[in-house]
C-alpha cells in the first residue's frame, strides 16, 4: 500500500490523487482494486490527460478508465 501512495504521490496532482484514492476507498470490489493495480499506469495517464481535466476533473465521479475500454 505504501508503494501505492508513493506512485500516486509521485505521479499525480493532489486532486487527481484523491479521486483514484476515494474511488479504491469506497470500494468493497476485489476485483476493481485488483483492475486498478493491474491499470495503474495507463489510470494515470488518464488522470493526467488534459481531456479528463477539461471534462472530468469537477465531476462528482468521473470515469477511472475511460480509454482502457
Amino acid at each position: 500500500m505504501e508503494k501505492l501512495l508513493q506512485t500516486l504521490q509521485k505521479n499525480l496532482k493532489p486532486q487527481c490523487a484523491k479521486i483514484l484514492l476515494t474511488a479504491l476507498q469506497n470500494s468493497n470490489d476485489e476485483s476493481f482494486f485488483a483492475f486498478v493495480l493491474e491499470n495503474l499506469e495507463s489510470i494515470i495517464v488518464w488522470l493526467n490527460s488534459k481531456e479528463f481535466e477539461h471534462m472530468y476533473l469537477n465531476v462528482q465521479s468521473p470515469p477511472l478508465a475511460i480509454h482502457l475500454y
